[in-house]
């Protein structure tokens, strides 16, 4: 026979193998592999957590949003999407801690979110402005978020969305005054206004209105318009509310000036707007063009201005029949239909009136917070709809988040879930994070389970004598299957126990409870021994598992794991283990489980008898389970 008819294996061994080892290049191969192995399963979790830790370091250094709170009150139709700005306490960057504003994006007809381009970089959502929103208008084609220092303007473009800042000013040497609850865009440029009263000169009364035109620069105007005679204020100063400071008149002139009481609400649809005030009960309304109401040649506050017979008329205004306790929520504006939603001085329901060449509804449209399934915390606001015929209620509360309501010719609908109560954009950017590395570290216990197995497949003999018997040894990849089966049977019943108490408790009330700077120290002592009583009941129920576990495996030699893998655990003399040596291996899952299980996994791997830490301290090993083979003609 020639050399090259030669096989490997008709070559003799010039010793005999290893035990459990096929040859002695192949043990020797294995251990380096397996060496590799362990040194790539350990230092692989520790690379990803450095990894993590770097891309943190970097988001603090950028600055990131830890709570974002949504503001109903702030928001406006954009087209066919709903904007509503929101409260970011912002975290890190050059500012430190700080609020700041910014706008989240909603399809009006099925309420999906719609990214800006500043929250689709794979960061943590950062905010848009660099302070906070104190109003938002919209069109159908630009979005505006006002801040007390800046003007953000967010475009729809070919191919998706544009945002920039397009204007730096200082309103605090004006203040923000009413910002907050009134502003409106007059030929396309954003006017909120500042201040609000009615004077009372020669005993006929003129609302006045400060604002703040937003175009290059801020430019501030007082508007005036007069009112209906039966509009005039109390002949003494008042002496103000919560609401609004009330504005003394200089001695000695014939004026006198009020806000007492006072509430006002513009609008504006294209080249008109549109007003209401409401004081004392008294309820009047009025449209007029945008020219006429800010003229472009229209003198800066501090000149002398000039005559405009368009707000001197005051037979323009119309008398509201609505009751007396109804305040002005919002004017919405459309080609046909002009709706006034008012609502009630405690916030309980809200009447709608629609106005068309008709004239006014005889009836409102009634809306309680049961009607809209709001908390009594909760802010509402209302927004014209995607269509004429609709109105759209955003709210936004504890229990249900933030949410949509469209009325559709009167008939409410289901409402539509937008966010949460508040967005967490760090914790869900780490809770991604912790995901994805739960991800890996199961893919890492696959790895450990599949690779040994295949290398010890490879490289090492599965039989072994044992008592002057020779039995099959369970692989890693049966015995981690067995035990991952085990502890999913003895682990739902009380995982799937708190998960429905944790779907039926009132969160709202729970969270409620906490936020209450009045807790009572018996409250506290009730949470503690309900946290302790539930704590106190896992632990009895895992442990009394637990020793059961232990006995059956330490009985039997199986588990409802082992059984299903055909498995068993015994000891060296192929008997029982019994009870306390089963308590003490699986106790010693401690050590084993070190490094993603590494520990356990070498040990096994290099053990002659195919042990871990638990198995040698307890004398135990783990086999297939025999099966005694019998003829077909046996009985």
């Amino acid at each position: 026979m020639s050399s090259s008819q030669i096989s490997p294996e008709s070559v003799p061994f010039s010793d005999p193998p290893p035990l459990g080892y096929r040859s002695e290049q192949g043990r020797k191969v294995y251990v380096g592999l397996m060496i590799a192995f362990a040194i790539v399963t350990v230092a692989g979790p520790f690379a990803i957590q450095f990894f993590e830790q770097f891309r943190m370091q970097r988001q603090i250094e950028k600055g990131f949003t830890i709570v974002r709170s949504f503001k109903p009150m702030l928001s406006a139709r954009w087209g066919d999407f709903l904007v509503v700005a929101t409260e970011d306490q912002y975290v890190g960057g050059v500012g430190g801690m700080s609020v700041r504003g910014s706008l989240v994006a909603f399809s009006l007809k099925d309420g999906s979110s719609v990214k800006l381009p500043m929250e689709a970089n794979g960061d943590i959502a950062r905010p848009l402005a660099d302070s906070a929103a104190v109003a938002v208008l919209a069109n159908d084609q630009q979005a505006h978020l006002v801040t007390i220092d800046a003007l953000y303007r967010v475009e729809k473009i070919e191919g998706g969305l544009s945002v920039e800042r397009e204007t730096q000013f200082d309103m605090t040497a004006i203040g923000p005054g009413e910002v907050e609850s009134d502003a409106m865009l007059i030929r396309g440029r954003p006017v909120c206004r500042n201040s609000t009263s009615i004077l009372s000169i020669e005993g006929k009364p003129v609302l006045l209105l400060g604002l703040d035109l937003i175009d290059g620069d801020l430019k501030s105007y007082d508007i005036e318009l007069n009112l209906p005679e039966f509009m005039t204020p109390a002949d003494e100063p008042p002496a103000g509310n919560d609401e609004e400071p009330a504005m003394v008149a200089p001695p000695g002139e014939n004026m006198v000036v009020s806000t007492n009481n006072l509430h006002v609400k513009t609008a504006s649809l294209g080249a008109k707007v549109y007003l209401v005030a409401s004081q004392d009960g008294k309820t009047v309304y009025r449209s007029m063009e945008a020219d006429q109401f800010l003229r472009p040649d229209e003198p800066l506050f501090d000149q002398d201005p000039k005559p405009n017979p368009a707000t001197s008329n005051a037979e323009d205004w119309e008398k509201l029949d609505v009751p007396a306790d109804l305040l002005p929520l919002a004017i919405l504006p459309t080609p046909n239909v002009t709706r006034l939603v008012m609502r009630d001085v405690n916030g309980q329901f809200y009447s709608v009136y629609e106005r068309t060449a008709a004239g006014w509804s005889a009836e409102p449209r009634l809306v309680t917070r049961a009607d809209l399934e709001v908390n009594a915390d909760a802010d509402v606001f209302a927004v014209p709809g995607a269509s004429e015929d609709t109105i759209v209620f955003v709210t936004n509360d504890v229990a249900h988040g933030l949410r949509m309501h469209s009325l559709v010719n009167g008939d409410l609908q289901k409402p539509i879930k937008l966010a949460g109560w508040a967005a967490q954009p760090a914790v869900a950017y780490y809770l991604g994070i912790i995901q994805w590395n739960m991800i890996f570290g199961f893919s890492v216990l696959i790895f450990i389970g599949l690779v040994p197995t295949i290398l010890m497949a490879m490289f090492r003999t599965n039989q072994l004598e044992l008592s002057d018997q020779t039995v099959e040894m369970a692989s890693i990849l049966r015995r981690g299957i067995a035990r991952t089966f085990d502890f999913m049977i003895f682990s739902i019943p009380p995982y799937a126990l708190a998960g429905y108490y944790i779907y039926q408790m009132d969160w709202s009330e729970v969270i409620g409870t906490f936020q209450n700077g009045n807790m009572v120290e018996k409250e506290l002592t009730e949470w503690a021994i309900w946290a302790l009583v539930v704590g106190l009941g896992y632990f009895s129920y895992f442990l009394i598992v637990f020793l059961m576990y232990c006995w059956v495996e330490g009985t039997w030699g199986t588990t409802p794991g082992k059984f299903l893998c055909r498995i068993e655990t015994l000891r060296t003399t192929l008997r029982p283990c019994g009870f306390f040596r089963s308590i003490l291996r699986n106790a010693a899952i401690l050590i084993d489980g070190f490094f993603n299980y590494v520990v356990g996994v070498m040990l096994i791997g290099l053990q002659y008898k195919w042990q871990r830490v638990g198995d040698l301290l307890a004398d135990t090993v783990v086999v297939r389970t025999y099966r005694p083979q019998h003829n077909s003609d046996e009985i």
